[in-house]
């Protein structure tokens, strides 16, 4: 992720092709993954992985009640 974030920083597409901060937090929502950037630290992962159970747990329940 640190790359990630560098790549926002300097603009230059090195993985895929986000290159904007504003992009990569959208593409996060758009894919229910936690928005905060430091739970992609390695010794908060049991944290990551609480914060996307909880974010699809909402998608599932808000398509469930879109039936």
């Amino acid at each position: 992720m640190a790359d990630v974030l560098a790549q926002c920083d300097s603009g230059e597409a090195r993985y895929g092709a986000i290159t904007h901060l504003d992009d990569l937090k959208a593409n996060l929502t758009a894919n229910y993954l936690p928005e905060d950037l430091a739970a992609y630290q390695p010794e908060r992962f049991e944290e990551f992985l609480s914060e996307r159970r909880r974010l699809m747990a909402q998608k599932i329940k808000q398509y469930y009640w879109d039936l």
